[in-house]
């Protein structure tokens, strides 16, 4: 596993656009720094948010559903952070924006919709907003989600775009030895849900999770 000490980026910045992040118990080597430099974990993770991650430790059992994990991409040579969705021998499939685990239907509940600021991160980017905002508006409204999975893991989630592309997947089945992840900011994430060969990230391996991170959201109730 990757061990270094103060914070290291998901992605390479010129240093000068990197934000400038505190992390004190990474000087005992239980954790890990980093920041966010997209908006595919909002409304979990805001885009330059700084967060810490426990090293996850030899023999420890794989995080349960519903954690937030960093690991390194087995597509290419970078960490990413994301949520796992699901475990070795689970199904997973997207049906018209519902999240469906063994072909059930997770518990979902309409929440107050999240207020996207429009600024340019330090990566140059600006975080997506649904295609009626106002191209001019310093803010717009995203419709956001409570879901509960079957352990009682329960978490926030976005959908920018109902109805889109990324609403209506096939049905995956996790391969031993690997987990399924996704990004909370459902339509702007390209996770688990793609193949490395469109961008995402396919299945992980276990041996590739590095970090579980420590409860970051504000509406997060802990898997069982």
């Amino acid at each position: 596993m990757i061990r270094a000490a103060a914070f290291v980026i998901l992605f390479t910045l010129p240093a000068a656009a990197q934000p400038i992040c505190l992390c004190f118990r990474c000087a005992l080597t239980t954790h890990h720094g980093y920041y966010a430099p997209s908006s595919s974990m909002h409304p979990t993770l805001m885009a330059d948010q700084c967060f810490e991650g426990r090293y996850l430790r030899e023999g420890e059992p794989t995080p349960a559903p519903g954690h937030v994990v960093t690991f390194r991409s087995p597509a290419r040579d970078e960490i990413r952070v994301a949520r796992i969705i699901a475990h070795e021998g689970q199904s997973v499939q997207m049906v018209e924006g519902r999240l469906h685990l063994d072909d059930v239907p997770v518990a979902t509940t309409a929440l107050e919709p999240h207020t996207e600021l429009r600024r340019t991160t330090s990566t140059g980017a600006r975080p997506r907003c649904p295609d009626s905002a106002p191209l001019d508006a310093e803010t717009c409204a995203i419709p956001q989600i409570q879901e509960t999975l079957p352990n009682g893991a329960s978490y926030p989630t976005l959908d920018i775009d109902p109805g889109g592309i990324m609403d209506n997947t096939p049905l995956f089945t996790v391969p031993d030895g690997h987990v399924f992840v996704m990004g909370d900011n459902r339509d702007n994430a390209l996770d688990s849900r793609f193949p490395a060969h469109r961008g995402g990230l396919g299945f992980i391996p276990v041996e590739n999770l590095i970090t579980v991170v420590d409860r970051p959201e504000p509406y997060f109730t802990p898997p069982e």
